[in-house]
């Protein structure tokens, strides 16, 4: 199983979108894909429900009860057992309720608990998992990096935003060092690109300047960034599938960085 988090301590720079629109591609190439929310808030596991009919939708919330991240962690049971299986999707999901705040808590005094998260979700029979993070530093971000082979920053081109990479940066360090020494690359991807703003530019360049090694590049060799774009909002807010070729070009380089085995 190949494992990527997209994650960073700020709220609202895209990690949703960006695993969402990863998972998808993936899925599209009928690959095997596990989409992990581990974000309390939800909005990803949201997302998929949204997507369900009239008559679908009371079947899977109900299945939704027992079928979740927190009962695989209180409960111990098979992961297997906690997927939800959707409707039209080959994706699987592993999905937050709204109980899985309390894991903050319940399993904070608890020895090993990073551990014990690794262990269960190293169990989960797929090719792909994509995880979805919460927006700040605690203990399920230390469970997101204690899984995953590959990280994404998204970075939202401001300086405000960039300016916070060296504590997520320190933080990764520790995690490979202490906690998942599998954790193999990690990844710098500017989002929420506005072409027509010279800010966005100069913390494009910022980050080139800064952390060329942790960048997406192009055959052109120009980084990888996505666009702000209503295509995009439109892909969370009412489920359209990505047309733009060009959109559809920058995920797909995206897609093959992560997993330089995909094709």
């Amino acid at each position: 199983m190949q494992a990527v988090a997209f994650q960073n301590q700020k709220g609202g720079v895209g990690k949703s979108t960006l695993s969402l629109l990863v998972a998808e591609q993936l899925a599209q190439f009928g690959r095997e894909v596990i989409f992990l929310d581990n974000d309390p808030q939800g909005n990803s596991t949201q997302w998929f429900l949204n997507r369900l009919t009239d008559a679908d939708y009371p079947l899977i919330l109900e299945e939704l009860q027992t079928k979740n991240l927190y009962n695989l962690l209180q409960e111990r049971i098979s992961p297997q057992n906690a997927l939800l299986e959707l409707p039209e999707t080959s994706l699987k999901l592993l999905a937050a309720t709204p109980n899985y705040e309390q894991a903050k808590t319940a399993f904070r005094d608890q020895p090993g608990h990073e551990n014990l998260f690794r262990m269960l979700l190293r169990e989960l029979k797929t090719e792909y998992l994509v995880c979805d993070t919460p927006g700040e530093l605690s203990l399920l971000t230390n469970w997101s990096l204690s899984i995953c082979d590959v990280i994404v920053i998204p970075v939202q081109t401001e300086m405000f935003a960039v300016e916070t990479l060296p504590i997520q940066l320190e933080r990764i360090r520790t995690a490979r060092k202490y906690l998942n020494p599998e954790l193999k690359r990690v990844y710098l991807l500017p989002n929420l690109f506005d072409t027509r703003l010279k800010s966005c530019h100069y913390a494009l360049e910022y980050l080139v300047d800064h952390y060329r090694n942790m960048l997406i590049f192009h055959d052109d060799h120009q980084p990888l960034w996505i666009p702000k774009r209503a295509e995009v909002m439109g892909f969370i807010d009412s489920h359209e599938p990505v047309r733009s070729a060009e959109l559809k070009n920058r995920l797909q380089v995206l897609v093959q960085a992560l997993f330089p085995e995909f094709t």
